[in-house]
C-alpha cells in the first residue's frame, strides 16, 4: 500500500508537468523536438491514470482495514463481556445464560436467552411469561423464543 500524500504529490507533479509539455508544444516549432514532447505527453497521461487508480485502491484498503479493525474491538468487547457468565441447566437439555456472580443455591433474578447470546452477541432477558403448577414458560424479549419446563424439576 503506497503513502497517499506520496501518490497525491506524484499525481500533482504529473499534473504540472502534462500542463508544462502541453504549453511547451504549443510553442515548439521544431517538428523532431514536437514529436519528442508529445511521446512524453502521452506518457505522462497513462501514469495520471494509474495513480489515481492506486488512489482509489489505496483508500478502499485503508476502508477495509478501519472494517476490519472495528470487527475485532467488537469480537474483543464481546469476549471480554461473555466472561462474565456462564451457561446454566434450568433443567436437562434446557440452557439459559446467567451472570457468574449469581449463586448456584438461589435462583438467579435474570435468565439472558442463549439463542441471543451465542448467535446474536446480545444479552437478551427472558421474560416470565407464566407460572404454573407444572410448567414454567419463559420468552425472549429480542427474539421471542419461547421456553417451556417443567415446574416441579426446575424447582428440584
Amino acid at each position: 500500500m503506497s503513502d497517499p500524500v506520496t501518490i497525491s504529490a506524484l499525481l500533482t507533479s504529473l499534473s504540472f508537468a502534462a500542463k508544462f509539455v502541453k504549453d511547451s508544444l504549443e510553442k515548439i516549432k521544431d517538428l523532431a523536438v514536437r514529436k519528442k514532447v508529445e511521446e512524453l505527453l502521452n506518457a505522462i497521461i497513462p501514469l495520471q491514470s494509474h495513480i489515481i487508480a492506486l488512489q482509489e485502491g489505496n483508500f478502499t484498503c485503508i476502508k477495509e482495514k478501519q472494517n476490519l479493525e472495528n470487527k475485532l474491538r467488537e469480537i474483543e468487547d464481546w469476549a471480554k463481556e461473555v466472561s462474565g457468565y456462564k451457561l446454566k441447566a434450568l433443567v436437562p437439555c434446557v440452557f439459559v445464560y446467567v451472570k457468574k456472580s449469581e449463586s448456584d443455591d438461589a435462583r438467579p433474578a435474570v435468565y439472558f436467552c442463549p439463542k441471543c447470546f451465542d448467535i446474536h452477541h446480545k444479552k437478551s432477558m427472558l421474560r416470565l411469561t407464566s407460572q404454573g403448577h407444572d410448567w414454567t414458560y419463559f420468552n425472549c424479549l429480542n427474539c421471542k423464543s419461547d421456553i417451556k419446563i417443567r415446574t416441579r424439576l426446575a424447582l428440584e
